[in-house]
């Protein structure tokens, strides 16, 4: 019976283990899914906040496309004076600098289009400049004189307007 009663005790040992081995990888995969849950949950609370935040960048991007839209028929719907030119290039340079660049391209795009606008705001000034000056200039000369040059001041503002509306032409592109 010795020897009946070790095989007993090893079959209990070993069924103990086994018993013992399956209660570990129970335990051991209960942990893994209660890990993943939390995962899960965390990357359930990112992607709600990625998505407001696409939402808003979605809502500024409608209010940025509503402001060029109107800013460009306004710059089509009548002539300007340097002044006013001035303000609307003003404008065009802050809806340049807030718009997104993605990318390189996108950003060397965004800054050749602040270069063309300082340009254009630095000959808006000098055309505003000039007249100034020629208006000066005009009050001491006969008739046939002031004529050439509201003329010519005509003439000066008509390019920087064209060259403007160009410029947000391209803005508008981009």
């Amino acid at each position: 019976m010795p020897a009946a009663r070790s095989i007993s005790w090893r079959r209990n040992v070993r069924e103990f283990e086994r018993l013992m081995l399956v209660a570990a990888a129970a335990c051991l995969g209960g942990c893994a899914i209660e890990a993943l849950k939390v995962e899960n949950a965390a990357s359930e609370q990112r992607i709600a906040s990625k998505s407001a935040e696409l939402g808003s960048l979605d809502q500024r991007q409608r209010e940025l496309k509503a402001q060029r839209d109107r800013l460009k028929l306004e710059l089509q719907g009548h002539e300007m004076d340097a002044e006013q030119l001035l303000t609307r290039i003003e404008s065009m340079r802050r809806f340049n600098e807030a718009s997104g660049a993605s990318n390189a391209a996108a950003r060397e795009r965004k800054s050749q289009m602040a270069q063309s606008l300082q340009k254009a705001a630095d000959d808006a000034r000098a055309v505003n400049q000039a007249n100034e000056t020629a208006e000066r200039a005009a009050q001491s000369r006969s008739r046939e004189d002031q004529l050439a040059a509201e003329k010519a001041k005509k003439q000066r503002l008509q390019a920087l307007n064209d060259r403007t509306r160009k410029m947000l032409d391209l803005l508008v592109a981009n």
